[in-house]
């Protein structure tokens, strides 16, 4: 949904309440009858009597290329074999990338690199370096995975570059992030579907962390996802704080209307209004996972 830029305080109020809500799930925080949070409540299951979902006939091609976020200031696009990056030069690492990810997508022989790779399409002075990344206890943590990329070897060397990296601690590059990474790849291939993801960095205003006072470290990290069969769209989201807790995917699930008010990016914005609201406010990760 399209929203206006928010100001400073507005952010650190939304990047207060993200925090609440993970506490929440854990327990630590109630409302005032002693109820979970709306944001954690199991929705309640539509009727037999509930209104028909309304049927929408999207375009061929819209479905079949990686659905970018409105314009940001700023931004440089970057258009990749495998996946469309929103680059910031200030932080040296992108606003987000998106891809899509379909059955076809996950066969294939590429074998994963590990070799990172810094872009060849960017100025020095404002991409990222392998130098920063060098002894600074950060992984070098994509967005778009090296899993979804095995389809074809010019897109897995692509996942590489550092403009689809972000600083990221080794416990949830290897664990929460990779399980929500293998996930999706599951959902793609049990439901048949082509899944449309964004992915990318949150920053606390208050905490402003630098790799070798050049790449700018998230704080915590978000997903979003969408699928688009006709008649059965749904969406979901989810945030990850960048640091070496525990955090269940069941936790870390939120609508992407939650991921809209800490960015200010408008995402999916090419969907009709309706459809792009409804599935914007959902968080029902059932609908992933049965």
């Amino acid at each position: 949904m399209r929203r206006k830029k928010l100001k400073r305080h507005e952010i650190i109020s939304l990047i207060s309440l993200a925090a609440a809500i993970f506490a929440a799930a854990a327990g630590n925080l109630h409302n005032k009858k002693g109820e979970a949070p709306a944001a954690l409540q199991t929705p309640v299951e539509p009727s037999a009597q509930s209104e028909a979902k309304p049927t929408y006939t999207l375009p061929a091609d819209l479905l079949r290329h990686p659905l970018m976020a409105a314009p940001i200031e700023g931004e440089i696009k970057l258009q990749r074999e495998g996946y469309c990056t929103s680059y910031n030069t200030g932080n040296r690492q992108p606003n987000y990338v998106a891809w899509t990810l379909t059955p076809q997508r996950l066969q294939g022989n590429a074998q994963r690199r590990s070799t990172f790779y810094e872009d060849p399409e960017l100025a020095d002075d404002v991409k990222s370096r392998l130098s920063d990344y060098s002894r600074s206890g950060y992984d070098r943590g994509h967005l778009c995975p090296a899993g979804d990329n095995k389809w074809r070897m010019t897109a897995m060397i692509e996942s590489f570059l550092l403009s689809n990296i972000c600083p990221q601690k080794h416990t949830l590059n290897s664990g929460d992030w990779r399980v929500l990474e293998e996930a999706c790849r599951t959902w793609a291939a049990e439901q048949g579907d082509t899944l449309h993801l964004v992915a990318g960095p949150l920053f606390d205003p208050e905490k402003s962390q630098w790799l070798k006072k050049r790449v700018r470290i998230p704080s915590a990290f978000f997903k979003t996802i969408v699928n688009l069969r006709p008649g059965k769209e749904h969406g979901i989201a989810f945030i990850y704080r960048n640091t070496t807790d525990d955090q269940p995917m069941q936790r870390a699930a939120c609508t992407i209307d939650e991921v809209e008010r800490l960015t200010g990016y408008d995402f999916y914005a090419e969907l009709p209004g309706a459809l792009q609201a409804r599935i914007e406010s959902e968080n029902h990760l059932p609908d992933w996972t049965k």
